[in-house]
């Protein structure tokens, strides 16, 4: 079991502040979630924070935010969230004020033709660029800067 100054360590290692995390106070026993599914290795991280200081955070885990890849994989997410909003490592890049072309953060040697966007999504609103799993498991995108849970992968 992870100790809390181990926390604060692997935080300070993804420039997260524990004092703006919220949950901090419970990670000696919520801290993070392990799994496997189909040889891949999950962590439900339980600490909320922006897209970018997760991605950064599953970088020093050496892990990467999570790319779903299948219906399958989508199905056991949802199941690992347990009922959470999570980041997921897909993100926008701006081609004109109203469209993007989706990516992954990081590139698995698999065909990424499977996207579960949620009805109407992806919007076009400015600002809307990383994209979160939803409580039903479709994916919506939002606001980088909004804080979440978040899922890593390796």
């Amino acid at each position: 079991m992870c100790k809390v100054h181990d926390l604060h360590f692997l935080a300070s290692k993804a420039n997260l502040n524990p004092t703006n995390i919220t949950g901090w106070n419970y990670f000696t026993y919520a801290f993070r979630r392990t799994a496997k599914f189909l040889e891949r290795s999950y962590m439900l991280v339980n600490f909320k924070s922006t897209w970018t200081k997760a991605k950064e955070y599953c970088l020093a885990m050496a892990y990467h935010l999570l790319e779903i890849a299948s219906v399958e994989e989508n199905t056991f997410i949802d199941g690992l969230a347990q009922n959470n909003q999570v980041w997921i490592g897909l993100y926008g890049e701006t081609m004109s004020p109203d469209a993007y072309v989706w990516n992954f953060s990081m590139r698995r040697p698999q065909d990424y033709n499977y996207m579960n966007w949620a009805n109407s999504e992806p919007s076009t609103f400015s600002n809307e660029n990383c994209v979160v799993f939803e409580f039903d498991g479709s994916w919506n995108n939002i606001n980088c800067k909004f804080e979440k849970a978040f899922v890593c992968e390796k």
